[in-house]
């Protein structure tokens, strides 16, 4: 699981990063409203990453 300010200033490499360390599919992205209630803001795939990678060569 990841915090969305962490995920904001992350680049793609960090994220391959997380993802082959911890050998994941998926990253649950969340946010931590004022209640200090947990929220999901979106769930990242390793797939796309990789994607990304691809467009950026």
């Amino acid at each position: 699981m990841a915090d969305i300010k962490d995920i904001k200033k992350a680049n793609v490499r960090d994220l391959l990063e997380i993802f082959t360390e911890t050998g994941v599919t998926h990253l649950p992205v969340m946010e931590t409203t004022g209640g200090n209630e947990q929220r999901l803001r979106e769930l990242l795939s390793f797939a796309k990453v990789k994607c990304l990678l691809v467009d950026l060569a």
